[in-house]
């Protein structure tokens, strides 16, 4: 499965939407809701990794102080803490 980010709306969509999400929720694995939470959470995931392959690697790759290289760093780390949230609340460790 390829995944272009270019709206989060519609990759959102596309999760919710998709054969996974259907079979989570056919095959009695998740229910609606569950199923529903767990395509939120891939699409969410997917957009910030996007992020971090798109925006935030090329900033640490460019920068030139060590101001900018540690200000792209956070922002690396907070990557990886919303994507840690979005694993867990949307459980999908649990499933």
């Amino acid at each position: 499965m390829s995944v272009i980010i270019d709206d989060h709306e519609q990759l959102t969509q596309r999760f919710l939407s998709g054969e996974l999400v259907e079979q989570l929720r056919q095959f009695g694995v998740l229910s609606q809701e569950q199923a529903e939470a767990v395509g939120l959470a891939l699409a969410d995931i997917a957009e910030e990794i996007a992020g971090i392959y798109g925006k935030i690697l090329p900033r640490l790759e460019r920068a030139t102080t060590p101001d900018e290289f540690r200000d792209a760093l956070i922002e690396l780390v907070l990557a990886f803490r919303h994507i840690d949230y979005h694993i867990h609340d949307g459980k999908l460790t649990e499933l």
